[in-house]
């Protein structure tokens, strides 16, 4: 198991707040996702170690990309075990904007909210090609400049964060409560940030499926329907959005 960041997590501890972070969101992402993380090295870090590479300033509390784990691989260093999906937890932000007593359960839904978006990807990681050096340069470039702006545009509210992204996040909420990990399930997904509604309503939309489906990989889950409540709440969800902004969607604004 990678454990990437354990040896100077310490930069951004308040007390003993990270000192065990990333081996705990590690086995977490193995625990609720093993069968699609299966062979495959994951590497987690801290913004506070990656500043140097990404910028020191960054508004969201993690983010992950396609080839994140390329464009941090001088973090990486001597932890690097070939390629695999990345994320980076926003250690500084999180201490800075939460009592103490909460950063970790705050922490450990980013991390879900992360693995998320990893699993909602064709595959975690793309082992098929390669970007050039040129692309990874522009990508950490690109990626950089966008963790500095706290409000950046998208067509809509929920953009990346659909209805199989939302199924995946409730499983692995469901999944993470079962081993005694606490989360905030509108850090997780849904909610009013999106457009949506609250994320207890998917929770209650999808109803057994998630224990039902304990056992399976996310990757064969999402290849099946989820359950009619579940889809009947989103498309109620953004046909009242649709509804509600007809102008941005229909391109009158920008």
């Amino acid at each position: 198991m990678s454990r990437v960041s354990e040896h100077n997590a310490s930069v951004a501890t308040v007390g003993d707040l990270w000192h065990d972070f990333v081996a705990r969101a590690i086995a977490l992402c193995r625990t609720v996702a093993g069968c699609d993380l299966a062979g495959l090295p994951l590497y987690v870090l801290l913004q506070s170690e990656v500043a140097d590479v990404m910028g020191a300033e960054n508004f969201s509390d993690g983010y992950t990309t396609p080839n994140l784990d390329l464009n941090l691989r001088s973090v990486i260093g001597e932890a690097w075990q070939g390629r695999g999906p990345c994320m980076v937890v926003n250690d500084v932000s999180i201490t800075d904007e939460h009592f103490l007593e909460d950063v970790d359960v705050v922490a450990m839904s980013t991390v879900l909210h992360e693995l998320a978006h990893i699993l909602d990807r064709p595959t975690p990681v793309d082992l098929q090609s390669l970007p050039s050096q040129e692309r990874i340069e522009f990508e950490t470039m690109v990626i950089s400049n966008a963790s500095r702006h706290e409000h950046r545009p998208l067509p809509t509210p929920y953009f990346g964060h659909e209805e199989q992204f939302i199924r995946i996040a409730v499983h692995l909420q469901f999944r993470a409560a079962l081993v005694g990990v606490a989360t905030i399930p509108n850090l997780l997904c849904a909610g009013r940030r999106y457009g949506l509604s609250h994320a207890h309503r998917y929770m209650e939309a999808i109803g057994d499926e998630p224990a039902d489906m304990l056992h399976l990989p996310l990757a064969e889950i999402t290849r099946t329907s989820p359950p009619e409540p579940f889809t009947h709440l989103w498309l109620s969800d953004i046909s009242k959005y649709a509804e509600s902004c007809p102008q941005i969607l229909n391109g009158v604004l920008s």
